[in-house]
């Protein structure tokens, strides 16, 4: 519910885009907690089914706040599992059209990691990425697939290269969407070694939780930078404003009607009637709660 203060109580009559603007700011913190109650439940879902799962399956179900640490952690893993001396996430970002590594990696400083990025069409990372298919690097100097990727800066020498693919499934567990948002590199196996198939697999297998993990982050970034927008231009209106939850408490509140009712920031999440002590407002937060039309 909003409500809208203004120094005329009779004469208070909500715009039609200003009653816009909160119906998306509501949906943008709605859908903020949904996302967040999801992950908490697939976390409780997972404990509840036993504690004998590995890492890489764990990490698809931890809760967004802790996705960060979980990913890094699952890096480490893969890049001890495959005894890979570094391991980088390469993500498509659609403005730029291009592959660029982001965080976290390993084995490789920030430095190098903000520099190593490749159009989506081009090298062995554009072709993984483009056809969803795996790639083996035998020897980085010599095979042409890799001309145009960013090897050289890590002074890779070989690899394996696997798409990053999310699934959408319906009811009956069955897949009927798959998006290939990025790609994941192994590079230069220790020891002298070369990759080989079953290292194929392993990382694939991987991949898929590296997947999952970072559209959930991806996911819950943009809803953040939507809300935190919605909140600037909520924050910035003349005309004072007032988000009353369900439960009769302030969930947002601008600077105008802040200076209205001379009360500060801390407002947020007090109960209404707590907070503004206005007969008036009472008169009219009852009006609307009950459905009934001021004019």
């Amino acid at each position: 519910m909003s409500i809208e203060a203004t120094p005329s109580w009779s004469e208070m009559q909500l715009p039609t885009d200003v009653d816009e603007l909160q119906k998306q700011l509501a949906n943008a913190l709605r859908r903020i907690h949904e996302l967040e109650l999801e992950q908490r439940k697939q976390v409780s879902d997972e404990a509840a089914s036993g504690a004998g799962q590995s890492v890489e399956s764990q990490a698809e179900f931890t809760p967004i706040n802790e996705a960060d640490s979980t990913l890094r952690r699952l890096v480490q893993r893969i890049a001890m599992i495959l005894q890979a001396d570094k391991i980088v996430i390469m993500f498509y970002d659609r403005e730029t059209g291009e592959l660029r590594a982001i965080p976290p990696a390993y084995g490789v400083d920030d430095e190098h990691l903000n520099l190593f990025k490749v159009r989506a069409t081009h090298g062995v990372s554009g072709q993984v990425f483009r056809t969803s298919e795996p790639a083996i690097i035998l020897d980085a100097t010599t095979d042409s697939r890799t001309d145009r990727d960013p090897f050289a800066l890590l002074h890779v020498t070989n690899g394996i290269t696997v798409p990053l693919v999310i699934e959408r499934r319906d009811d009956q567990n069955r897949v009927i969407d798959r998006t290939t948002i990025g790609v994941l590199h192994a590079l230069n196996k220790r020891h002298g070694g070369d990759f080989n198939e079953e290292d194929v697999r392993l990382l694939e297998r991987m991949a898929r939780n590296v997947g999952s993990i970072i559209a959930n982050l991806q996911l819950y970034r943009e809803v953040v930078e939507e809300r935190e927008e919605l909140l600037q231009t909520f924050e910035s209106l003349t005309a004072g404003l007032v988000l009353v939850s369900a439960e009769h408490k302030i969930s947002q509140m601008n600077a105008a009607a802040r200076a209205i009712f001379s009360v500060g920031p801390d407002c947020i999440g007090k109960q209404y009637d707590q907070v503004i002590q206005h007969d008036a407002f009472k008169e009219i937060y009852d009006t609307l709660s009950h459905g009934a039309d001021l004019r």
